[in-house]
């Protein structure tokens, strides 16, 4: 999956000033994810520009649900990331209330 997410993504192509990528990989329950971010960075700000992900969750039943579901945890993942950095605080309380840090808005396919 690694590989897959980071030939999708681009990895090793150069990106502009300010620009970089970041990488995760995760198993659960038989199933492995791994993501690739873009980043730009402006002054003290950030904005994630594009996020590449790659699965095998074994035969795909219903590929709605499961595109669901990593869209769903990589915009958690995201609200996770920005609350732990704009407050420093990691509290459970405050991450289970996170969401309200992503824009409902994705790229077009």
């Amino acid at each position: 999956m690694l590989t897959l997410a980071a030939e999708k993504a681009g990895w090793g192509e150069p990106l502009g000033e300010g620009r970089a990528r970041g990488v995760a990989v995760h198993e659960s329950f038989n199933s492995y994810v791994a993501q690739v971010a873009e980043v730009t960075a402006r002054g003290n700000a950030f904005s994630v520009d594009r996020v590449v992900i790659a699965v095998d969750c074994g035969i795909a039943v219903n590929p709605d649900v499961i595109r669901a579901q990593m869209e769903g945890g990589m915009g958690f993942g995201l609200s996770a990331a920005l609350v732990s950095a704009s407050s420093g605080n990691r509290a459970p309380a405050e991450l289970l209330t996170a969401t309200r840090y992503v824009r409902n808005e994705r790229p077009s396919d």
